[in-house]
């Protein structure tokens, strides 16, 4: 794990799970979470079951317990699932996931097994995985496009960095309609939507609408739909919730 500090913002680098891999096609990005909220999580063994096929090294139909943690160059191992392989490439899609293999099967057939991502280089973690719920907690906004390199031979010559501002001026993606001085927290894909308040409670200031949410942050900029780009106040580092 690195760190920075700059006048502007405070940036650590961590390991990105496959959740934040940018989707590259002709060398034009399809997707990416750049700029969205991140949270941070530890790595640990993940069970999944999928369909094997002889002389592919493709894994289809797969169902992963947790996605968090998934990462590129883990082993994997278990029921129709080849000796000594690890992950090259993951697609996720609910029940219907792919995973890409080092080493194609031997067999047609139920694949059942686990990836141990904790006998990697990665260690147990920290790793760096998408926000799934307004009520997560970030630990920050991703700033770059998070890409292992694979060789031909399959193997893993890079693991993905996730470069992540924890405090500091940052730009983000918007959830919606945001007025520059609007207080920030997350929505359920990590983007900026407007945090409301109440004064009723007798504990203190809580977000009204979302009552379980973090303020991360203070609006710099508008935005006028979702989708846009602002810049924000960022303190997610410190982020709390007043019940």
């Amino acid at each position: 794990m690195a760190f920075e500090q700059n006048p502007y913002a405070v940036k650590i680098s961590l390991t990105a799970d496959n959740t934040l891999s940018s989707t590259i096609t002709n060398g034009t990005v399809s997707s990416s979470s750049q700029f969205k909220f991140v949270k941070v999580s530890a790595l640990s063994a993940s069970a999944f079951t999928g369909t094997s096929t002889a002389g592919s090294a493709t894994i289809t139909g797969v169902t992963f317990a947790s996605q968090v943690g998934v990462v590129t160059g883990a082993p994997i191992s278990g029921t129709n699932i080849p000796s000594g392989a690890f992950i090259t490439s993951v697609t996720f899609s609910g029940t219907a996931s792919v995973v890409g293999m080092s080493v194609p099967s031997a067999t047609t057939g139920t694949a059942t097994g686990n990836v141990t991502p904790s006998s990697q280089p990665y260690g147990n973690g920290p790793v760096a995985t998408s926000v799934t719920a307004t009520t997560d907690r970030p630990i920050g906004i991703l700033q770059n496009q998070p890409i292992t390199k694979v060789n031909a031979l399959g193997a893993v010559e890079g693991a993905s960095e996730a470069e992540i501002t924890v405090s500091g001026v940052s730009k983000v993606i918007a959830g919606g309609t945001i007025t520059a001085g609007d207080p920030i927290r997350v929505d359920a894909t990590g983007r900026a939507v407007t945090g409301t308040f109440s004064t009723t409670s007798t504990t203190g200031y809580v977000p009204a609408a979302a009552g379980l949410s973090f303020i991360v942050g203070t609006a710099l900029t508008p935005s006028s739909a979702a989708g846009d780009v602002i810049t924000i106040a960022l303190s997610a580092a410190n982020a709390v919730r007043n019940v």
